[in-house]
């Protein structure tokens, strides 16, 4: 349960974010929406026509939806404004989606797959970017443990998924360096 203003906590998280990593995040603003559509709780990151980079979140106290979701924007953030390494890419989902309707069926239909083995969720399954983006929220999420990560509602032991555990590995290596 958040016991915080949903604003103030995600920009508690992107200072630390930034000290931490020593990377600017490129958000401008976090703005909380106050709704969410039937229960589907979903964010985006976007540059206005003045150039400020936003980040929208819906409204929520459950502490750890925000933090998954807002670690999930601020990967798009990290994945737009930074040359991700090729060691990194190469092991992300192949899929890059410019059709804004062939990436909306593919949000729509993968919200009713599981998990693949190597991947943090299903919504990994879109594209290279939204996988960027939920590897990063997955990691940062779960930096301080060691095997068993939550992630989605879902426990995953890390150590019995290879593939995860190299992809986070290499993104390790790329955020510490």
């Amino acid at each position: 349960m958040l016991k915080e203003d949903p604003a103030t906590y995600c920009l508690k998280l992107l200072t630390r974010f930034e000290n931490e990593f020593g990377m600017d995040s490129y958000v401008d603003y976090i703005t909380i929406q106050p709704y969410h559509c039937f229960g589907v709780y979903s964010g985006s990151y976007v540059t206005d026509k003045n150039g400020d980079n936003i980040i929208y979140l819906p409204y929520t106290n459950d502490k750890e939806l925000l933090r998954e979701l807002f670690y999930h924007e601020l990967g798009h953030a990290i994945f737009q404004n930074y040359n991700i390494p090729k060691y990194l890419t190469r092991i992300l989902n192949p899929i890059v989606n410019e059709n804004p309707i062939h990436y909306r069926y593919r949000i729509l239909i993968n919200n009713f797959e599981t998990r693949p083995p190597g991947m943090c969720s299903s919504y990994s399954l879109i594209d290279k970017e939204e996988e960027f983006a939920e590897l990063f929220s997955f990691y940062l999420v779960n930096k301080h443990k060691k095997r068993f990560f939550i992630f989605d509602n879902e426990s995953i032991d890390i150590f019995k998924d290879k593939v995860l555990k190299r992809k986070l590995e290499k993104l390790h290596h790329y955020l510490n360096n």
